[in-house]
């Protein structure tokens, strides 16, 4: 029972490493000597390298879904304003002061949609002007 303890033990600490915490606050929390840990450490540094990598991998994940979302919601936005001016403009309405405050919403959005956009590589793959196809090496978001 003694070694189940342990191994649960373990894989409590390789856990909390993979999250960042130091070996003193491990020790701490799981009433475990720092010596030992260190010790652990040495033996699980492939599992805690591991771990570390899904925990990393869980907040791109987690980043690039809110960054779809914003993405997705500028884009509709600019095609209400887009349809709303493109009314206005078959009704021969472009007078209006409102309208000219829907082109430069029209302009904002397009600009966040663009900088939402550029600010990473879409892990899906983009295209890339230079080479002239898909580039599915990139999978970083800034």
């Amino acid at each position: 029972m003694a070694n189940s303890k342990t191994l649960e033990d373990k894989a409590q600490f390789v856990e909390l490493r993979a999250l960042g915490y130091s070996y003193r606050a491990i020790a701490e929390r799981m009433g475990v000597s720092k010596p030992t840990l260190i010790g652990w450490a040495k033996d699980l540094d492939r599992e805690i390298k591991e771990q570390r990598a899904l925990e990393m991998q869980a907040l791109i994940e987690k980043h690039k879904a809110g960054k779809m979302a914003r993405v997705e919601g500028f884009a509709k936005l600019l095609d209400g304003v887009n349809s709303e001016i493109e009314k206005r403009l078959e009704a021969g309405a472009l007078g209006d002061v409102n309208t000219d405050k829907l082109l430069d919403m029209s302009l904002k959005l397009d600009k966040k949609l663009e900088d939402e956009t550029q600010a990473g590589a879409m892990e899906y793959g983009m295209f890339v002007e230079d080479k002239g196809a898909f580039d599915t090496t990139t999978i970083s978001f800034d």
